[in-house]
């Protein structure tokens, strides 16, 4: 299999397990991961599909497409947490 594609799975099995984190509010796992991800991005080179054979650019169209949804969905929770830990941070101390 091309390296560059193996890397673009790689990436989306990251970015899944990052909205399984999110889901399970385990803030730390997420934050590792996202290290972990950022890497395998830096590593990937600038035009991807020139690094592919013709017939895995659908593919590969499709798992970047696949990874910015599971990104929305990871910062749609990251925001809901976060205001709710704004709500509690301006929350009268007892």
């Amino acid at each position: 299999m091309n390296r560059v594609f193996s890397a673009l799975e790689n990436l989306q099995s990251l970015t899944e397990s990052m909205l399984a984190a999110a889901q399970a509010e385990d803030w730390d796992q997420l934050a590792r991961m996202e290290l972990s991800r950022s890497a395998l991005q830096e590593s990937l080179p600038a035009q991807i599909s020139r690094h592919l054979p013709e017939t895995q650019q659908s593919g590969a169209a499709e798992i970047l497409r696949r990874c910015q949804q599971l990104d929305a969905e990871t910062r749609e929770i990251l925001e809901r947490r976060r205001h709710e830990l704004g709500i509690l941070l301006r929350a009268p101390q007892s």
